[in-house]
């Protein structure tokens, strides 16, 4: 929004689909739909005029003199002191199975990217007897179970968060399943994260959030759907451009961030809070 911003300063207010060939001009694709919601979005920094322009905020209706800012309360917001995460600290996980419940379905695939896309794991997995392959096509080396999520805890050392797209409701609790049935340790998980929770805070106006409705929101390509590297992959891409729309610089953004930091805080203590772990 950084160059929708300076060119609404230079050009002063344009209608969403001018901005939007405005920004194409310059190498950035933007929805109408998604300019159209930046003065919801981005009060502090965009408004529409009376004539449904998109304009910037510290321009009024009348001539172009700046509000004045609103008085913030001292010490509003407390900094998380959380230190930064490097992008090679992030991994992202996607698993395939044989169906939707973890106590009697079983992963057939498990892929592991880091946040770049560079592919740290990706394995097929032995399913038990007498189970049918939903993906029978597929071809290549298996390992058991036990040996591809011991090959998965020795993935994570080194990262400091793990991302997936439903992956606190899903992905996480049908490793550690499949980890009890095989009478082995699970994965030592490092903090995890959802890109589906992330979706929510960073555009609510999207009806619809499985990862392919996501990768069509925000122009993101695919490849074979429903394939643990592929999927992996396209979460990647997605949690990238995700956080790229995060504006540090709103206030509503400091406080999301920071009851975030106070959740993690909690859940260390409160390992039962389902949202982190």
């Amino acid at each position: 929004m950084e160059t929708a911003y300076r060119l609404l300063t230079e050009l002063g207010p344009l209608s969403a689909a001018d901005l939007r060939e405005k920004l194409r001009a310059e190498g950035f694709s933007q929805m109408v739909e998604r300019l159209a919601q930046a003065p919801d979005r981005f009060p502090h920094r965009f408004r529409l005029t009376s004539d449904g322009l998109l304009a910037i905020a510290s321009h009024d209706a009348t001539g172009g003199e700046e509000n004045t800012p609103p008085v913030e309360r001292e010490h509003w917001y407390r900094p998380t002191g959380l230190p930064r995460l490097q992008p090679d600290e992030v991994g992202v996980l996607d698993i395939e199975t044989t169906g939707l419940d973890r106590h009697s379905d079983s992963i057939w695939e498990i892929a592991l990217v880091r946040l770049d896309g560079e592919v740290l794991l990706h394995t097929l997995v032995d399913l038990p007897p007498g189970s049918r392959h939903p993906a029978p096509d597929v071809t290549g080396p298996t390992v058991a179970i036990r040996d591809a999520l011991a090959q998965l805890d020795d993935c994570f050392v080194g990262l400091r968060l793990i991302l997936g797209h439903n992956l606190l409701a899903f992905d996480k609790p049908f490793v550690i399943a499949e980890a009890q049935r095989a009478g082995i340790s699970a994965p030592r998980f490092p903090l995890c994260a959802d890109t589906l929770h992330l979706s929510l805070l960073t555009d609510v106006a999207i009806p619809n959030r499985s990862l392919d409705d996501l990768c069509l929101a925000y122009e993101l390509p695919r490849e074979a759907l429903h394939r643990a590297l592929d999927d992996a992959t396209a979460t990647a891409a997605l949690a990238r451009t995700l956080v790229q729309s995060v504006d540090v610089e709103d206030a509503s953004w400091q406080l999301t961030m920071g009851l975030l930091h106070e959740q993690v805080t909690v859940s260390v203590t409160r390992p039962d809070w389902p949202v982190w772990s």
